[in-house]
């Protein structure tokens, strides 16, 4: 009989234990009015230059019968880096249990660096705050916006430009145009008057044609490459080329691309500042 009262004893607190253990691991926050917090507080992380709208969740415990106010507080270092869309006093609705904050990133052009934007449930709204409305948990979300402007002076790519160029892949491998026709290529490079974001400039032939004049070239200064407009052109009036992979560089102010020379070659060129 003491065995069997001793054996029913210790599986009641084994039964016991478990059920501690269980609400230990699963708490239930409770708050006789209800609550407001962030759905999630993972960080967002989002290029300056997304056309995408930036949105963080609130949501309540519960659905209720009456609206509930929600307010929000937006500080970073410098408020010109993001634009406030759905503004900070949100309403969720009798019956709802979620509304949407909504900012989104500034594409400014600048070297400014990346910036980090706190995004604050306040006391000011109608339910307390945070998990079990305890002010503590789930109240503020950061949102890093990355700058994607690199240091770069458009000015240092203006002056006259040498061409080096050779056929690199295909029929004729190894042989430069220039030798093929007795030619020479010389041309100047000067800044895209209708450029707004400093990363253009406009090239001219000085002597022989070696790409149609008004030809543009575009750094991606944070990517190290170059772009072409348009996109194909016809080369020492001789047959069609597109980059395919370019780069550049600072040290000597030259420019490498290289791409397909009409249907069988590919061909490199290589602009240096004089």
């Amino acid at each position: 009989m003491k065995k069997s009262f001793l054996k029913i004893s210790a599986i009641a607190a084994l039964i016991m234990f478990n059920l501690s253990c269980e609400e230990y691991e699963n708490p239930i926050y409770t708050n006789s009015a209800g609550f407001i917090q962030l759905e999630s507080v993972a960080t967002i992380n989002v290029v300056e230059s997304s056309p995408d709208d930036i949105e963080i969740n609130y949501i309540l415990d519960g659905p209720k019968s009456e609206a509930v106010n929600v307010e929000v507080m937006v500080t970073s270092d410098d408020d010109s880096r993001y634009e406030v869309v759905s503004g900070t006093s949100l309403t969720i609705m009798p019956g709802e249990t979620s509304v949407t904050f909504t900012m989104r990133p500034v594409n400014n052009f600048d070297t400014d660096g990346n910036i980090d934007v706190s995004v604050t449930l306040t006391e000011s709204s109608s339910l307390p705050i945070g998990i079990g409305g305890e002010n503590a948990n789930n109240v503020t979300r950061i949102v890093t916006i990355a700058d994607d402007d690199c240091p770069f002076d458009i000015n240092d790519w203006v002056g006259t430009f040498d061409v080096d160029e050779v056929i690199t892949g295909g029929p004729n491998t190894g042989l430069p145009l220039a030798v093929a026709f007795g030619e020479t290529y010389l041309m100047d490079f000067a800044l895209d008057p209708t450029d707004m974001t400093g990363s253009k400039i406009v090239m001219t032939n000085l002597g022989n044609e070696f790409l149609p004049d008004g030809t543009v070239f575009t750094f991606l200064s944070c990517d190290g490459i170059v772009t072409m407009t348009p996109e194909t052109e016809v080369v020492a009036l001789f047959t069609t080329w597109s980059i395919d992979t370019s780069s550049y560089n600072e040290a000597d102010f030259s420019i490498t691309a290289e791409g397909p020379l009409g249907a069988s070659r590919t061909y490199e060129m290589i602009f240096t500042k004089q």
